[in-house]
């Protein structure tokens, strides 16, 4: 457990790892949280999550050695502010007003996950997805810790057009003429993790196939 808010006011808050060694000289790590956003305040990463079940699940990939270390991440329920880098993408001016989301001071994801790779001074999110039912982001990251900058690069859709591609609905939003594409918006984020710039592109097409390979969970 770890603790939140002043030493007078001092809340546990939910957080159960199980770290060490296992079969084969392997290592493994099993973390679990009811609340990520409250964890992440109480070490002091980050004020701009809240909620978030989240369950971690990785090894190391070389025998002997404690990196690099794999790791599958997945989160439900997760809520982050307009001050989250994800809600600058979203509140911009290219993207004001395309999403249901735009202009909300909270961002509520149904889900989000990715596959991380931990290294000495570096992290790799391969993969990551965040979805919520009126968008989806999907790219990648690379984290920096001992420059302590941030390289990422990846697309914003609406999900509702998403859904539909996949049967469960008409096609609504944004839909192309004969179905061929979807309205999306790539962005890059780079600089220091404290404020990194953002670009985000103008709209363009993305045809079905590309998007259901951006949005396919493994």
């Amino acid at each position: 457990a770890a603790t939140t808010g002043s030493e007078e006011n001092a809340q546990l808050v939910d957080f159960t790892v199980d770290y060490g060694p296992a079969v084969n000289d392997t290592l493994k790590l099993i973390a679990r949280t009811q609340d990520l956003g409250s964890v992440l305040r109480a070490i002091g990463l980050s004020d701009q999550v809240g909620g978030g079940r989240t369950i971690i699940g990785g090894w190391n990939t070389v025998h002997g050695r404690r990196l690099p270390l794999l790791v599958k991440l997945r989160i439900f329920d997760l809520t982050l502010t307009e001050r989250s880098i994800f809600g600058r993408i979203l509140n911009g001016e290219i993207l004001k007003g395309v999403f249901d989301t735009a202009q909300r001071k909270r961002l509520n994801f149904e889900k989000a996950g990715c596959n991380l790779v931990v290294t000495e001074n570096q992290l790799d999110f391969e993969r990551f997805i965040l979805q919520s039912e009126a968008t989806g982001i999907s790219g990648r990251v690379t984290i920096d810790l001992s420059q302590q900058t941030i390289d990422s690069r990846g697309s914003v859709v609406p999900m509702r057009q998403f859904n539909s591609y996949l049967g469960s609905l008409p096609f609504i939003g944004i839909l192309f003429s004969k179905g061929e594409g979807f309205l999306a918006a790539d962005f890059t984020v780079k600089g220091s993790l404290s404020d990194p710039s953002i670009k985000v592109d103008a709209l363009s097409t993305i045809t079905p196939d590309a998007l259901q390979s951006l949005f396919s969970g493994d």
